[in-house]
């Protein structure tokens, strides 16, 4: 499915400085309408509940290769396996982060997303004394991070659990973002 939208301008020498104004108007009405229909059809062919055909009134997409995570975000598990900072900035070139964790229920959501065998990268880092997500909150205090080391900065999970690892560790990690609405 496609829609092309083209723009052409046609530039005239001897009156380079006005264009009519009522062209101008009429050509935004046709991109609107035309950007209008475009929208209708990807809310069609992505939010339509296939056994009715009817649209779901709340409609949230994750990107390809992604997943629908918690609360209306999506999260994207990597394959590969990196640090800490090489997976927060391999994150951050997607235009997401990697996942921040808002309660117990996500923890599980994530728990239930990942296969059980590995530790992933979460966007969790202790600064000082505190564990800090990397935007910018606190740790949940209903999130327990378990620590072995105090000179692990990190934090992955594994299982049902948070775990305080060295930075440098290579695990696969979590991005997260907020889904596409319509």
């Amino acid at each position: 499915m496609g829609t092309a939208i083209g723009l052409q301008v046609h530039h005239n020498h001897s009156n380079s400085q006005s264009i009519n104004p009522a062209y101008l108007e009429n050509y935004n009405d046709v991109i609107t309408r035309e950007l209008s229909k475009y929208k209708m059809g990807l809310r069609q062919r992505l939010c339509g509940d296939p056994n009715t055909g009817k649209e779901v009134e709340s409609c949230a997409v994750c990107l390809d290769g992604w997943r629908k995570g918690y609360n209306g975000g999506c999260y994207f598990l990597s394959t590969e396996q990196n640090s800490w900072n090489f997976a927060n900035e391999s994150c951050s070139k997607l235009g997401a982060h990697v996942a921040v964790i808002e309660n117990e229920e996500e923890l599980d959501t994530i728990h239930r997303a990942i296969p059980s065998y590995s530790n992933y990268w979460i966007g969790l880092r202790r600064k000082d004394r505190h564990w800090l997500w990397v935007d910018g909150t606190q740790l949940d205090e209903k999130i327990s991070v378990s620590t072995q080391r105090r000179e692990y900065h990190c934090a992955s999970v594994y299982g049902s659990g948070v775990y305080a690892e060295s930075c440098n560790t290579v695990y696969p990690w979590i991005c997260e973002q907020d889904a596409v609405r319509f």
